[in-house]
């Protein structure tokens, strides 16, 4: 009985959804874009897809990537899109909140709502537009989900060049990894001195080093970033295994806060995300 009313729930939930849809020029190159409605963090989440051609809402909106989870798995919520009931994933409802003004409109792209997913003629066309959709927003969000406790997370890459955080695929970018590696190597001082504390707090995944290094990997084959890692851990290990040398030892508290330790937890955390490659998007 519980199953039939299941089935029954997710059949009604695929006929509202599709009913939200008015079908796109695929000649024109349009897409849809969400506006996301005012609200406190309390407040039912509203919205409405408008069609528009990317031209008309260049650098107005912004993308969000984030992870889906895995289909009958990921806890399924309601929001108000167009009048309707639609149902979307858990982590995407909480980075909508997050997104949310309680003054004024919110302009996004989000492909689980601004593409008709049970339309694979439109999927096809709109991920071949993906790579336009991205670069012509005014930022994009990457949602990786709440933070832990003590955890360090990179929250917006932006394409705008006055932001503070601006990540533009190019050899720019390495001037936002050298920032991290010049902070990271005054803390790699403050950790490997004779006086410094443990915390009792135990410190979460570095996050933001984790995009660090990614970069590193990416720019060529200097890897300053992980060549300053390794001589990190390399410190330590040779703290531990020669305390006299150092005049003090070192203790499994102090293993465990390791910085590079951190960015590595980090970077583990990243690739453990579920996230959907594009091509599974593609009949």
């Amino acid at each position: 009985m519980a199953q039939r009313i299941v089935s029954k729930f997710k059949r009604r939930s695929k006929k509202t959804t599709s009913d939200i849809y008015v079908p796109l020029d695929a000649k024109s190159g349009t897409i849809r874009v969400l506006h996301l409605q005012p609200g406190t963090w309390e407040d039912d989440v509203c919205a409405e897809l408008q069609v528009a051609s990317i031209a008309r809402v260049r650098r107005r909106y912004i993308t969000i990537s984030y992870t889906w989870g895995s289909e009958g798995v990921a806890r399924q919520v309601l929001i108000s899109c167009n009048g309707k009931p639609v149902p979307i994933s858990r982590n995407l409802f909480t980075a909508l909140r997050k997104l949310r003004r309680p003054d004024h409109t919110v302009l996004l792209w989000a492909d689980a709502l601004c593409i008709n997913q049970a339309d694979p003629l439109e999927r096809t066309q709109q991920v071949g537009m993906m790579g336009e959709i991205y670069s012509n927003s005014r930022e994009t969000v990457i949602w990786l989900g709440e933070p832990m406790p003590n955890e360090e997370v990179v929250a917006c890459f932006s394409n705008d060049p006055t932001s503070r955080i601006a990540w533009k695929g190019d050899s720019n970018d390495h001037l936002l990894r050298n920032s991290f590696i010049l902070d990271f190597e005054g803390s790699c001082t403050a950790e490997q001195s004779a006086g410094s504390a443990v915390s009792s707090t135990r410190p979460g995944p570095d996050i933001f080093g984790a995009f660090c290094l990614i970069q590193d990997f990416a720019e060529g084959t200097l890897y300053p970033l992980l060549k300053l890692l390794d001589r990190n851990k390399a410190t330590i290990l040779d703290q531990i295994e020669h305390p006299r040398r150092h005049a003090f030892t070192v203790t499994n508290a102090h293993w465990r806060q390791l910085l590079s330790l951190r960015v590595w937890e980090g970077l583990a955390k990243l690739m453990s995300m579920a996230w959907v490659p594009l091509s599974d998007l593609i009949i």
